[in-house]
């Protein structure tokens, strides 16, 4: 990045406020004081617990040329540096985002869907950087902040920017998609998620394929096959390719040939056929895309298994919703092995009105596994519980408050050998009780 400081105010719509050269360069953007480098330009972004306005001179005193501020500071402005005075410094991180991806060369993929948004880019990141200079979203950037910070992280040798676009209220994608500018798009799967923003499943799947309204001419949309996707698209004409996975086979489809791939569950080889519409679209053959799933690994609470001596833990906890729940599930019951399958699942959040009856149905799914002990955990514990041990009498089901309350009672229940999953939102803080599992077990 080099741009003056009069190209950051026009971006953004901004007056400029300085006691600098209106020619001198901004070299990156952070909305962090404390990982500020000389030459960047501050954005004093306002949250809820915090604002960004109060860490000013901890920016300036770092190096940053100028901050772009909502509140008037221009008689504390230190000589040497300046400010961009803006109504809204969450929309002029956007502004500037879009002015910066319209400067680049890079061919930028967004994705977008209920689940799956993540391990797709995790997949096509893995497969498509030694082939292209290639910068990849970080953590879950994927909102009004984590987006634009993505692009403006991307710099003149970048080829290709992996985008992940997530939502939680109507309209959020579609105002994303316009400042990423997508050359290629993908709808990964559409489940009920986000419930208590958007009330219907038909709603979600509005905004999610609202990802087009962005779209480069040209571009290419890749959508997961499920009706509820092609039947919008169908009606709404407009353009796409789909792909499908069968749930039933461990093979994906590649080149009209089915191919067995070692991943872990039917998520996660939906998540590879759709990452391989992605690099057939950039001209990636399939022997090196199938070479180089082979040697992905799952991480970050993703379906992440780990072997000791005395367990097998499936850790899952980064989120969940009843599609990525079932999966999870799924996968828990396909490992043949006599050995106890535990399942400690933790509430799944932001389900709205839907609350109590998607968390009954989960425990319908866990009584026709063959899970031996169930652990839950939150609001809606006794709901899974009881369902659970409704639908069959043979699963021992207990229920805890909170994750406190389960790690104080773990060693309890958890045995030597077992086979155990993990699940549950991110408001439960499952990854807690994995900390306690490992302490009995080492």
């Amino acid at each position: 990045m080099n741009y003056s400081l009069k190209e950051i105010a026009d971006a953004v719509n901004g007056k400029l406020i300085s006691r600098v050269c209106v020619c001198c360069s901004i070299l990156g953007v952070s909305i962090n004081s404390r990982e500020i480098k000389p030459g960047d330009c501050f954005v004093a972004i306002k949250g809820e617990k915090f604002n960004g306005h109060d860490y000013l001179d901890s920016a300036f005193d770092a190096g940053a040329n100028c901050a772009i501020v909502s509140t008037f500071v221009g008689e504390n402005v230190p000589d040497g540096k300046c400010v961009i005075l803006v109504d809204d410094t969450t929309e002029a991180l956007g502004k500037l985002a879009a002015f910066h991806r319209n400067n680049l060369s890079a061919k930028v993929i967004a994705i977008t869907g209920s689940v799956g948004k993540t391990t797709t880019r995790d997949l096509l990141h893995h497969i498509v950087r030694e082939k292209f200079n290639c910068h990849c979203a970080i953590k879950s950037f994927n909102n009004e902040i984590g987006l634009p910070l993505t692009i403006l992280g991307a710099d003149e040798k970048t080829e290709l920017l992996i985008t992940e676009i997530g939502t939680n209220h109507p309209g959020e994608i579609s105002s994303l998609s316009k400042i990423a500018a997508p050359n290629i798009a993908i709808i990964t799967k559409i489940a009920p998620a986000h419930l208590h923003g958007f009330g219907t499943l038909e709603n979600i799947v509005k905004e999610k394929c609202s990802i087009t309204h962005g779209l480069r001419p040209l571009a290419t949309l890749i959508v997961n096959g499920q009706n509820e996707i092609t039947d919008y698209l169908n009606e709404n004409k407009i353009d796409h390719i789909s792909y499908h996975h069968d749930s039933k086979k461990t093979a994906i489809e590649i080149d009209g040939k089915a191919v067995e791939v070692d991943l872990p569950g039917n998520g996660y080889r939906e998540n590879a056929q759709g990452a391989w519409c992605v690099c057939k679209e950039l001209g990636i053959c399939a022997e090196y895309f199938l070479e180089k799933l082979r040697s992905f690994k799952t991480g970050n609470m993703r379906m992440e298994i780990f072997e000791t001596p005395k367990l097998k833990i499936i850790n899952d906890c980064y989120n969940a919703n009843p599609c990525s729940m079932e999966n999870a599930l799924n996968y828990l019951s396909s490992l043949k092995s006599d050995r106890r399958k535990v399942f400690i699942a933790g509430d799944m959040a932001e389900l709205g009105e839907m609350s109590q009856i998607l968390h009954q149905e989960l425990g319908k799914q866990i009584a026709n596994s063959d899970t031996k002990l169930l652990l839950c955990v939150g609001d809606f514990s006794e709901t899974i519980a009881k369902t659970a041990s409704y639908g069959n009498s043979l699963i021992e089901t207990h229920a805890f408050k909170d994750t406190e309350s389960l790690r104080n009672k773990l060693h309890d229940f958890v045995k030597a050998d077992d086979i155990i999953l993990i699940k549950a939102s991110r408001s439960v803080g499952l990854e807690k009780a994995l900390e306690t599992i490992y302490r009995i077990f080492s």
